[in-house]
This record gives C-alpha cells, structure tokens and sequence, in this order.
C-alpha cells in the first residue's frame, strides 16, 4: 500500500516553546482543556457512584458505565501525552497507542452500549419470573453459549477479540523493521525516519482494529436497540455514543495521510489523533449525561399525582390499569419492556395480586395450627421477594424507597434460596446467594424453551428443603399455584407474626402500582396501545 508523505510539523516539547502565541500557546489550551475536562469527568464519575440505586442508573449498571468512561480517558490522555512530548513520542510508541490503546479502550466503550440490548431482551422474558426453567446444567461448549445472555456472549467476544487484537499487533510491530531496523521479518533495513514511520502499511491494522470496535460492533448494537424507544432515554444515548465514536476514524485518516499545505498548517497545532478525542468526549458526556438527567428529571416529576392524569383521559385510572393487568398482562408488560424498561413493576403487581389471592383464604391457619400452609405461604412470598425485589438476586429490582425495602428485607431474613445446582446456604451466611455473581448462573430461558417445560409434583417435592426440623412436614408437594422448582430453605421463625403477615407486600404494592401507573400505564395509554387490552380483554392469569 502507497501513501503520499507529507512533512509533519509536530507540537515541540515545551521546553523550548513561549506558551503565549504559536504551538506554545496551543500546548497551554491543550494543557487547560484536558485538566477541566479531567476535573468534570472525575466529578460525573463520582455523582454516577452516588446515585447508583436510582432507578436510571441502576439499569445501566454504573460500574459498566465507568469503565467504558475510564477506557475512553485513557486514550484521551495518551492522545494529550503524545501531543505534549512531541517528537520525543516515538513512532513505535504512536503505533501501540493508535493499534491497540485505542481499539481496547473503544471496546471497554462497548460494554454499556451492550447491556442496553440484553437488559430489554431479559426485562421482556421476566414475565415468566415465577416459572420453573431448567436448572440442568449445559456441558459443551455449544450449550453454555447457546444459554449465555447477550451480555455475556458480548464480554465473551470482547476478550476473544482483545486477545487476537493484541497478538496481531505484537506480530505486525516485531516483524517490521520500520519501527525497529536491527531485526524484524520484512522491511527495509535502513532506519526510516519518524515521518516515514508513519506511512507504512503496517499501519492499516490500527485501522482494522477501529473498524471492528467502532463500526462493526456499534453497526450490531443499533441494530440490536433498533425497537427500543424506552423513558430513560437509554436507547437515544447509546445511539449517540456509537455514532460519535464513529467521526474520529475519517478524521484520521485525512489528517494522517492526506498531502495538503491546508491540512499540513493544522496538524502543526492538532497532531491526527487529536481528531479521535471530540466524539469520544461526547461518547462520555451521553454516557454520563444521561443516566445523571434521568435522575434529577424523575426528581422533578415526583410531585406529580394520579388526578392531574385521571382529569386529562377518561381511562387514567388505577381501576383500569388493574383491569388492565389482569386481563392483558402480556400486552401492557411488552410496552413496559419495550419502552420504559420496567417490566418488573408490571410483573410484582400481577403477582403479589396472585399470592394473595392464593394464600389470603388461609391466613387463619396460623390459630387453627395448619403451619404447613403457612410454611407455603410465607415460601411463595419469600420466592417473590428473591425473584422481584431483593438487590442481590433479583435480574431487575424493583425501585423501592429505602424504608420499605429494609422491611422486606427484614420480613425475609430467616430466608435462603436455593441455587440451581440445589446447594443451601448455612444460616449464618450474609448474602441470599452463595455464588459471587448468581445472576450469571442463572440464564432466562426463551418464550419457546418455556412452552416446553413441565412441572410435576415429583419434581416439587425433591426439590423442597427444609432447615428446620418442625417444619419438615411441609416438604410434602407444593400448591400447584407456586409454578416453582426453585424452592426456599426457612427455619423455624418463619410464622413469626412479627416477621411475616399477609400485608407483608402492602407499602411496596402502593408504592409500585403509584409510580407504574405515573410513568408507565400514562403513556400507554396515550400512546393507544391500552385499546387492544380494552377491545379485546383475555385474561393472561
């Protein structure tokens, strides 16, 4: 491959540079720019730590967030590094930054763009949270994949794609005497200047690489979250994102191998991978940005009420929400996944309405001595609390103020699940879970795998466990209305009045169905998709 060279005027080191006019004076802007964008990175970081239970940026998962901000500083520091040292930075040195620096710190970028697309997949499968999947565990390679999330699958593609990133690399820097003319596999032997340096062929990896991470993987990420139009604007960020961290690489390329007096003035004063850093600065404000507007616009929305809305449309009303839950649940959960990316309010409605309306008949049996019913009972909630609202177990927490969560979690602390592979926890244990990350281990299973599975009393019962040595009269089969294979292991504080009553689900109910029906069942109902639940009413329970 040929380019056409032209003479590069590098920034010089500032030693030798007045900071008040010419390259000095750019080196001072450069110098000033990246420290206050340094400062507010820092301080953006910092507010996502301390907001990170709301809801807006809880699904975005802030640790993902910071790491694809992080990655993205990282270039942006080297790219001021190598514009601050000048000459003195090396071409081999330029070559890393631009072949692999850049291309895994796109990739880290990558990450929270991702997890929007498994997030809407998973929030729509949730539905069926209650229902048994099958806890066989896969063998071969094949089926682990085939059960992986989309996450997963992308952080495993990720790694793959680091590693074959850095062994090309380091195959295409040690095999050409460009960099290094005492040995190397092809090249000229005689030393190329840090000009020369620059046009090689070599150097098309680097742009391989950003194809790959910014155009490829962003092409698949749209493509994935091309239905998604969801509350928290996490959709239209990702969007953003991906497409500011496209603009960088034409910019490059021009400023890099393109012969003009025009272009050759600029790069005195903008060396070419200076062009990559404005799209990944708005890369990291939307990244940022976004989650940080979601919460404080929710913050002003609170005071909002359910009469502003019911005088606005006939059919605002918490009445016909509930119908519209009980009748067309499968509907009104689509557009809750699909939009707002909060099914799981939708789906703790439908089934503390359930659990009532199974258990509350026998909310006598605790006087009349039929504690295997409450045993049930207070497994059947327990199951709901682990699946729908406990931070460590639950694939999507409900949002929760503090107060009523610390009474749940209260309610339940006697408590433990059981895991997949059927291993209790001791009693003394801290978390829910044994496993460090159980939400990996625990894949949703397809609309079509579901339809496949059949649950049987035989199953229930060997799946029971019970600590509590009373209690173990309560390990024969389960009520058919359970709908579980994944059973709970109590003691015997269990029926504790104290602990546990039929109004255990009552503050979070009220505080759920208040803010569904603000942010979620409004809109759905402006939006016309609530006329089918109405037109055509099928009961889905």
């Amino acid at each position: 491959m040929t380019f056409i060279v032209a003479k590069r005027h590098h920034l010089e080191p500032h030693e030798s540079h007045d900071y008040t006019h010419g390259q000095g004076l750019a080196i001072l802007i450069y110098s000033i720019i990246y420290w206050l964008w340094t400062v507010a990175i820092g301080i953006g970081l910092v507010e996502i730590y301390r907001k990170r239970k709301e809801k807006a940026v809880q699904i975005r998962d802030w640790r993902l967030v910071s790491l694809g901000v992080i990655g993205i500083h990282g270039f942006i520091t080297t790219v001021f590094a190598a514009a601050w040292k000048g000459p003195s930075f090396s071409c081999s040195a330029r070559f890393w930054v631009v072949s692999l620096v850049l291309p895994l710190c796109v990739a880290a970028f990558q990450l929270p763009n991702a997890k929007l697309a498994d997030h809407y997949n998973r929030n729509r499968e949730n539905r069926n949270a209650l229902i048994w999947r099958n806890t066989n565990t896969a063998t071969t390679v094949y089926g682990r994949w085939k059960r992986a999330s989309i996450a997963q699958r992308t952080y495993v593609l990720i790694g793959l794609g680091a590693l074959v990133q850095v062994g090309g690399t380091a195959l295409f820097y040690f095999g050409s005497r460009r960099f290094h003319h005492h040995y190397g596999l092809w090249g000229a032997k005689q030393h190329v200047d840090s000009d020369a340096c620059f046009f090689g062929w070599e150097w098309v990896i680097a742009v391989i690489w950003q194809v790959i991470w910014a155009y490829g993987s962003g092409i698949i990420v749209l493509l994935q979250i091309r239905g998604v139009d969801d509350i928290y604007k996490w959709a239209l960020e990702t969007r953003f994102a991906v497409l500011a961290s496209t603009i960088g690489l034409p910019l490059w390329l021009v400023f890099m191998f393109v012969k003009s007096d025009a272009i050759t003035a600029i790069d005195t004063y903008a060396p070419p991978p200076v062009w990559f850093v404005p799209g990944f600065a708005v890369s990291q404000v939307v990244l940022l940005g976004f989650p940080l507007h979601g919460v404080y616009k929710k913050r002003k929305m609170a005071h909002r009420t359910s009469s502003v809305f019911s005088e606005a449309h006939p059919d605002l009303s918490i009445k016909m929400m509930r119908d519209v839950i009980h009748y067309n649940f499968d509907d009104f959960a689509d557009y809750a996944a699909r939009t707002k990316l909060n099914a799981e309010m939708v789906i703790f409605l439908r089934d503390v309405k359930q659990w009532k309306a199974t258990w509350m008949p026998n909310d006598r049996v605790r006087a009349l001595n039929g504690r295997e019913d409450w045993v049930k009972c207070y497994k059947h909630a327990a199951l709901l609390y682990f699946k729908l609202v406990d931070m460590n177990t639950a694939p999507f927490p409900i949002n929760l103020d503090a107060r009523t969560r610390r009474g749940l979690e209260r309610a339940f602390a006697d408590a433990r699940y059981v895991s997949p592979n059927h291993s209790v926890l001791e009693k003394a244990t801290a978390h829910a879970w044994e496993e460090q990350n159980p939400r990996l281990t625990m894949p949703m299973m397809t609309p079509a795998e579901m339809k496949e599975v059949k649950i049987t009393l035989e199953d229930a019962e060997a799946s029971i466990i019970i600590t509590s040595p009373e209690a173990a009269s309560s390990s024969e089969s389960d009520s058919k209305s359970l709908s579980i294979l994944e059973f709970l292991s109590v003691d015997d504080h269990v029926a504790t009045p104290a602990m546990f009553s039929m109004d255990v689900f009552d503050a979070a109910y009220k505080e759920v169905e208040r803010d569904c029906f603000q942010n979620t069942y409004t809109d759905y109902v402006k939006s016309g998709e609530y006329r089918k639940a109405i037109d055509a009413p099928t009961s889905n329970v």
